[in-house]
């Protein structure tokens, strides 16, 4: 598998197909592979690239000591578009994957050709109208914060169920059938409401 020296780690990344570069940026609980449909049909009249984000499965570093944030996972799709990336490209994102992309692309517009950005979560823009601040705050206290919390204490799977509780809602199950790697789906179920 490819690796991509960028500055501090090396990222795991995928390339298939020729012509216009497509590429693709994933979200928290995923890597490259989240867009193992995606890509064979965009690769049939595109240059694709899917990458896995720094801190990531498979683009972890030891020593690696920059932070895991959108504005840091902005800098490194910057990098990993001037490098490899031919601009300008297409750009995909999807979640947190898509906030990155939005802020790669506010940074350095003249790299991405179209932006496509699915559920960016931007809620942070909750934060600057007093009525809606109140959500940004629930949405830390009752999910962020636990499962950030229950990851730093090495509870990984119990980081993950907390998190995509908050996002989807309570009642949501974690499968993961070959835990802890990132390949797991999530499913309606009873049993985890009262995970948090």
């Amino acid at each position: 598998m490819p690796k991509l020296e960028i500055t501090g780690t090396a990222l795991d990344y995928d390339e298939v197909g020729v012509g216009d570069t497509v590429v693709f940026v994933h979200g928290t609980l995923g890597g490259k592979d989240a867009w193992e449909l995606q890509v064979p049909a965009f690769a049939e009249r595109h240059r694709t690239i899917a990458y896995t984000r720094r801190h990531h499965f498979g683009s972890q570093r030891d020593g690696d000591t920059l932070p895991l944030s959108p504005a840091q996972a902005a800098l490194d799709l910057i990098e990993l578009i001037e490098l490899i990336g031919k601009p300008p490209v297409h750009l995909v994102g999807s979640s947190y994957g898509a906030f990155t992309s939005l802020l790669a692309t506010v940074a350095r517009p003249d790299l991405i050709r179209t932006l496509t950005l699915g559920e960016p979560p931007a809620a942070a823009l909750l934060l600057e109208d007093p009525a809606t601040a109140p959500m940004w705050k629930d949405f830390l206290d009752g999910a962020y914060n636990p499962a950030r919390a229950l990851a730093k204490s090495g509870d990984g799977r119990g980081a993950v169920v907390t998190f995509i509780n908050g996002v989807i809602g309570p009642g949501v199950s974690i499968r993961c059938p070959r835990w802890p790697r990132n390949e797991c789906s999530a499913t309606p179920d009873s049993r985890d409401r009262g995970v948090a």
